[in-house]
């Protein structure tokens, strides 16, 4: 046992004497695809409008819009927008 946590201790020593440059992002393969410092992602508009209301109706009661809370009772229909 004392072998096993020597050589564990050789390793990681080793390892992080190796060190790793920071980095914005990382990918699986290749570069990764938004540069450093991106104002958005593809998918969002940036001229989006910033206002909004939502109109629902349903028989009882929730706790938050938040369909994966652990506590308490999420709003029903929102799991299919997530």
């Amino acid at each position: 046992m004392l072998v096993a946590w020597a050589a564990l201790a050789t390793c990681a020593s080793q390892g992080s004497l190796l060190g790793a440059e920071p980095s914005h992002a990382i990918a699986m393969h290749g570069s990764p695809a938004l540069a450093a410092g991106f104002s958005h992602f593809r998918y969002v508009d940036p001229a989006a409008p910033k206002a909004g209301r939502l109109v629902a109706s349903i028989v009882g009661s929730f706790d938050s819009l938040n369909p994966f809370i652990v506590k308490g009772l999420p709003f029903e229909h929102v799991r299919g927008y997530v």
